[in-house]
């Protein structure tokens, strides 16, 4: 957060500055909030304001006023100008006024100092055997402080079983009034700038591990309890032995820092605090954890079942019941599953809405209400009974011209596993018999006598959320849908329409993957490109493809041909980078061809080793991919389906060329009018005697170098099209009115080579894609010289030229 300070005539908002850092309370003639100079979870700073104006800061807990001063103004919570108007309190009176004369606080003209609390000292983890015992005297100056020892020290470690940070436990804290708290505190071990090195009450650098991280690793074939405080983890442990149980550091306050891959595909129960913490804890941990099933272990089912507690109160968990006698009243026979039920967030509780009779029972079972006569009293009683396990109709889904409707069904299945089903309002018709074969695949328990009651059930749900289905990926109006989770708006960028979307594509699946971030990847391959021809150019190609219908230009394919083993892959793999997605070969069915173009319309489609498919396969593919659209196909009743169409840019590999490979069939095919302005052919070999490279920057040989640009296009992947895309929806008018400009004077500066009409097709091509390259570099995506992308387009387009050439003569 930001504050706006005068230039002239600095005055301090002191109840700003102390909301901005949290848990503000006035205290005297100040406040007391968190202290931004150490990992402070309970408010240990006081901030007031001295009888001359000046700001008076001081940290309880011992943190150094100029520890606080440089991280304030790192946070932008003080102007540069305030300097000579901050005072550090003097201790050596504790009666002295404070009117910033004599001993009372002083002046501090301080220099400005950059750097946070974690970057003056540098976490070393694991911690080294060398390093001095952690134990209570570590923590004096808090043990003096709170005026008590430790209740508890407990040890996080990192996966291979070292040290990685210890929480520290302060219970029965006298308080003023009598009454008592506890306080917890991380310590880490660490080095400042001199080398020296030493126990310091400061946090890690998230991501943080789990609690009791090496024994989730070590049993991995057993379900894992979250709980929330490592003092219930701890009490836990011995009464629940079947389970692994963690919990995070700083318990509800952060999990979302918290690294929860372990738990991925884990079976997993959770069972959080009972109060409005612990509902948003539980639920974040849901989330995030990724688990093969997720259930919950209610406390409060625990308290009311097993303890008799009818009234519990809020923050009641697991150490509290076993403090109140769990141990003793569990029978050691006695089954937890009987208390377990599928984990229900509570966004999800507030958005169901179930038709007139029907309700969910306490294991969240489907049951409907019947009235049945009572055969001794003749009168007509209310009873509920068994529909299916859990399923909720979550949205009411149709396509774009508002057809085909459809229901998006959640249900959980006898492990647990969640499960969505997306069903067609189609399947309600009839007796329902493929609606319950696809219902009892995916492992919902059905009632069979009430088959009729379940299609009510669906068809009278009514959920207020909606989602559209759409059956490609890329231009939506002005917005751009790159997978069913990736929307950008040019009203919130990255944002997610306010209804669900839906990607309606026979066989997808979406395989777009964000890894790393846009400077690691300009930092690697964008620098590595750079004197590459090749690579140069497919980066480029790979930018220019969404913009091919804004433009309103034709579907084409860049295709590298040449010997085998000098590189051709990499420059794909290296633009696929960019998209984070998957790299396909040309060995493909008519069907999942037009899926993948689908999939890949507005956008990039890498196909590589044209060999491993035939001449009359590769004939086909080049032509529905070159003229965007796909065959005539009928339905199921006979009608003719849309045909399929798409526009994209595409990049292909192989040893021979097209026209090469079209000469292999039997009928020894040519290639087509206009194919070779749609399938643009460039030799590999950059004629360096490196294969596709013309600069290995400093790496022994090409192999090596082609090595590590693989590497490098595995871990990061996805960053660049994330930001193109964001910075093209957003700005779209202006980035279209600037990229226009460059093409034309691309062209101006590049007359024709060859006055031919083909040859002039691919000209204006290239002119769009030096003109997109041009653009990313000047807004900073491209870590290249000015110039650069021209002058690479003009390169590949005379190669072009020269390959063409050669083949006529």
């Amino acid at each position: 957060m930001s504050l706006n300070f005068s230039s002239t005539n600095t005055r301090y908002d002191i109840e700003s500055i102390a909301k901005a850092l949290g848990k503000a309370s006035p205290s005297g003639s100040g406040y007391a909030c968190l202290c931004p100079a150490h990992d402070d979870h309970n408010p240990s700073l006081s901030i007031s304001l001295g009888n001359d104006g000046k700001l008076l800061l001081k940290c309880f807990a011992g943190c150094s006023f100029e520890n606080i001063l440089q991280t304030l103004h790192h946070q932008n919570l003080l102007p540069d100008s305030s300097y000579n108007t901050l005072s550090a309190p003097q201790a050596s009176n504790k009666n002295t006024r404070q009117t910033g004369q004599g001993s009372g606080p002083q002046s501090s003209p301080l220099p400005v100092v950059k750097k946070t609390l974690k970057e003056q000292y540098k976490a070393i983890i694991p911690v080294p055997e060398e390093a001095p015992a952690f134990c209570e005297s570590t923590c004096e100056g808090y043990n003096k402080k709170f005026a008590c020892h430790p209740s508890a020290i407990y040890p996080y470690y990192t996966a291979d079983g070292g040290i990685a940070q210890y929480m520290v436990r302060w219970d029965g804290i006298l308080q003023k009034d009598g009454t008592t708290k506890k306080e917890t505190r991380p310590y880490v071990y660490v080095q400042n700038d001199k080398g020296r090195k030493f126990w310091i009450s400061m946090g890690m650098p998230a991501l943080y591990p789990l609690y009791n991280l090496p024994e989730i690793l070590k049993r991995s074939g057993d379900t894992v309890l979250v709980v929330e405080g490592e003092k219930t983890a701890e009490r836990v442990k011995s009464l629940f032995p079947e389970y692994v149980v963690t919990t995070s550091m700083y318990g509800g306050k952060s999990p979302h820092q918290t690294d929860w891959s372990p738990l991925k595909g884990r079976n997993i129960v959770i069972c959080a605090d009972f109060d409005e913490v612990g509902q948003q804890y539980g639920d974040t941990v849901y989330q995030l954890c990724e688990g093969k099933s997720i259930h919950s272990l209610p406390i409060q089912k625990i308290a009311k079942d097993l303890l008799g507690i009818m009234d519990i109160p809020p923050g009641y968990d697991l150490a509290d019941a076993i403090e109140d006698g769990l141990k003793e009243v569990l029978d050691p026979n006695t089954c937890l599953d009987h208390y377990l039920f599928p984990y229900m967030r509570q966004i999800d509780k507030e958005a169901q809405s179930l038709p007139k009779n029907f309700r969910f029972d306490d294991r969240q079972n489907v049951q409907f209400m019947v009235k049945e006569k009572n055969k001794e009293t003749g009168e007509w009683e209310e009873k509920w009974k068994f529909l299916c396990s859990y399923l909720v109709v979550t949205h009411c889904m149709r396509d774009g011209k508002s057809d085909d409707w459809a229901r998006i069904l959640k249900i959980l299945d006898q492990d647990g596993v969640q499960k969505e089903l997306r069903m067609p309002m189609s399947l309600l018709a009839g007796d329902g018999s493929v609606l319950k074969e696809k219902l009892l695949s995916l492992g919902v328990i059905l009632n069979f006598a009430a088959t009729h009651i379940l299609k009510q059930y669906i068809g009278l749900c009514q959920p207020k959320a909606r989602a559209r289905a759409f059956d490609k990926t890329g231009w939506d109006g002005n917005c751009y849908i790159l997978s069913e989770h990736k929307i950008y708006s040019p009203d919130d960028k990255n944002s997610q329409k306010k209804e669900r979307l839906i990607l309606n594509i026979e066989g997808y699946t979406s395989t777009f993957e964000q890894k790393g971030t846009l400077k690691e990847w300009q930092q690697t391959l964008g620098n590595y490109a750079i004197g590459n021809s090749r690579i140069q150019f497919s980066i480029i190609a790979a930018l220019a493809a969404p913009l091919l219908r804004v433009f309103d230009e034709d579907n084409f394919g860049i295709h590298y041909f040449g010997s085998s083993s000098i590189g051709k892959s990499i420059t794909l793999q290296v633009a696929n980078s960019i998209w984070g997605k998957k790299v396909h070969t040309w060995r493909t069915t008519d069907n999942a061809a037009e899926s993948l173009a689908r999939s890949s319309n507005d956008g990039l489609l890498i196909l590589d080793e044209l060999s491993q498919v035939g001449a009359d396969a590769a004939d086909a593919l080049a032509y529905m991919l070159g003229n965007g659209s796909g065959k005539a196909r009928a339905n199921k009743k006979g009608e003719a389906r849309p045909i399929s169409e798409f526009r994209l840019i595409f990049l292909s590999s192989g040893e021979i060329g097209l026209e090469s490979k079209l000469s292999e069939s039997k009928g020894r095919k040519k290639i087509k009018a206009g194919q070779t302005v749609r399938f643009i052919e460039i030799p590999a070999d950059a004629g360096k005697g490196m294969g596709v490279f013309e600069n290995i920057h400093g790496f022994d040989h090409p192999g090596k170098f082609a090595e590590v640009l693989k590497e490098a296009s595995l871990q990061y992947r996805g960053s660049l099209i994330d930001a193109w895309l964001g910075l093209i929806t957003e700005n779209q008018e202006t980035v279209v009115s600037q990229i226009k400009d460059l093409r034309q004077r691309w062209i101006y500066d590049h007359p024709p080579l060859k006055k031919e009409g083909q040859v002039e097709r691919v000209r204006l091509k290239m002119a769009l894609l030096a003109a997109v390259g041009e653009y990313a570099v000047t807004n900073g995506l491209l870590p290249w010289q000015d110039g650069e992308p021209s002058r690479i387009c003009r390169q590949i387009l005379e190669a072009w030229l020269t390959r063409t050439m050669d083949k006529e003569s």
